[in-house]
């Protein structure tokens, strides 16, 4: 059994305490409303007005003119009205529909919080929320929707991933999609606006503590949150609820803004990172707000993004080239930590050599931080004339070239035990030969028992074979000398 986590209001609660709204009112005696008029059933969902009014901000009048709504009905197991599959609520307790009063087949799942509809598998699979945080521009909706495409195309996770948002929704986000990987052409800044959620399904294979491949599927919500929602926690406690709720961030910077390398770097805005710091210490401030903790402990990756840029900088390319290779054969169903440390080694040593001494001290405040450097685009979008044609737009020719994209998104999936991590080993045998070996584990919850395997491992490869014998085969040797 899964808990149900609303993308919404971020509440968390059991499938058994879902409410689900009627195709249609109820019929009865006094009933004098026009039949088959559905309008005329409808009257002011409260759950829905407070979410739109405590968590959206809006103002009286509109969250009401919104909250009408058919009426719904409370699920309870023990009550005749409603029948459905027990078995599996039994061994499962998961509900997907109910027929209600012999009447209605209910599958409008809300939630008992809010009032919004449950996205399809809730209650059935793992739920991640995944904020994603950032200053304008920083391209925040570029990377996600590279993202999202790269997650199907990775040969080694063999991942597959599904938008289970509502058709509005879905036109909304896959219509930058479209834009971006199949035309060519850059997507416009988010507006000011509260951007729904964006929930995908997830579907991908690992490989297991024993080295065996196991397949998982889980419900990704990805929240793409304003730059200017982030700069004080007074704006992110408006803005921000689901941050608290996060099993991982992604923080986003443009490190072509930095003050030290701006004018180093060909293609650079003019936009500097003068909030960056501002954003991050009040992530840090607003997560540990009411606690008695003085460091975040939601897995944060830092992500420096448009890294293509940092060509134009000899001492970045010649001290650092590694760093703008494309590596997706790193993580080969699982993910490789030695390597995602080694390369956050590097990126800190980056950052120090553009002074940003302030970044660099803030992460103290995360208990569970690694660096990524990533590319969305590979290359620079520019302004393209078409010819024939009374328009200009942003685009870029010859299709995207991104590189370490789904990094960090790997790294949020083992920092919650859904995939593998490798620990590569190698040691000395009693020849003096290095005998190199695998260890796989999720996170610290196996990690002691990896422990143990590895000092077995190791006692194995470096003790000098020693000469067994089976005990009937003692028994023989000894019966040939006893006297007969």
């Amino acid at each position: 059994m899964k808990d149900v986590i609303c993308p919404y209001c971020c509440m968390k609660f059991k499938p058994k305490e879902i409410h689900f709204r009627l195709n249609h009112k109820l019929e009865d005696s006094s009933d004098t409303e026009k039949k088959g008029n559905i309008a005329d059933g409808e009257k002011l969902d409260e759950y829905l007005f407070h979410y739109y009014m405590n968590v959206l901000g809006w103002d009286q009048e509109t969250a009401k003119e919104e909250s009408y709504r058919l009426p719904y009905v409370k699920f309870d197991p023990m009550s005749s009205d409603f029948t459905f599959d027990k078995v599996l609520f039994v061994e499962k307790e998961y509900i997907n529909e109910v027929l209600y009063k012999k009447e209605q087949l209910l599958t409008k799942r809300l939630c008992p919080y809010c009032h919004n509809e449950l996205i399809p598998g809730a209650g059935r699979d793992e739920m991640l929320l995944i904020s994603i945080i950032g200053d304008t521009n920083v391209g925040k909706t570029v990377y996600l929707t590279v993202l999202t495409e790269l997650l199907q195309q990775d040969p080694y996770f063999k991942g597959a991933l599904q938008f289970a948002g509502s058709t509005e929704e879905k036109e909304m986000y896959l219509g930058n999609f479209k834009k971006l990987i199949r035309d060519m052409e850059m997507l416009p800044g988010t507006e000011r606006i509260k951007v729904p959620p964006m929930p995908f399904y997830y579907n991908y294979n690992y490989i297991d503590e024993y080295g065996h491949e196991k397949e998982n599927s889980i419900i990704v919500i990805f929240y793409d949150i304003a730059g200017e929602d982030c700069r004080s926690m007074e704006s992110m406690k408006k803005k921000g609820l689901n941050i608290k709720y996060s099993s991982g961030i992604l923080f986003l910077v443009d490190p072509s803004r930095f003050c030290y390398i701006k004018d180093k770097v060909a293609d650079a805005d003019e936009i500097d990172n003068r909030y960056v710091v501002d954003i991050f210490g009040a992530l840090n401030q607003f997560l540990i707000a009411n606690t008695y903790d003085t460091k975040t402990h939601i897995p944060t990756a830092i992500v420096l993004t448009k890294s293509d840029l940092l060509h134009d900088i000899p001492y970045f390319k010649m001290r650092y080239p590694e760093l703008l290779e494309d590596e997706r054969e790193v993580h080969k169903g699982y993910v490789d930590q030695a390597f995602i440390e080694e390369e956050g080694k590097k990126i800190r040593e980056f950052l120090q050599y553009a002074r940003e001494y302030s970044l660099l001290n803030n992460t103290k405040f995360f208990s569970d931080v690694a660096f990524f450097m990533v590319s969305a685009l590979g290359k620079s979008p520019e302004l393209i004339d078409e010819k024939y044609s009374d328009f200009q737009y942003i685009g870029f020719q010859g299709g995207i070239e991104p590189y370490r994209v789904t990094d960090p998104f790997y790294w949020i999936l083992m920092k919650n035990n859904l995939i593998s991590i490798r620990e590569h080993n190698e040691v000395p045998n009693h020849n003096g030969e290095m005998v190199a070996f695998d260890i796989f584990h999720k996170n610290s919850r196996e990690k002691l028992y990896v422990d143990t395997l590895v000092e077995e491992r190791i006692k194995e490869i470096t003790n000098p074979p020693q000469a067994r014998f089976r005990m009937k085969d003692v028994i023989s040797f000894m019966h040939r000398f006893a006297p007969h």
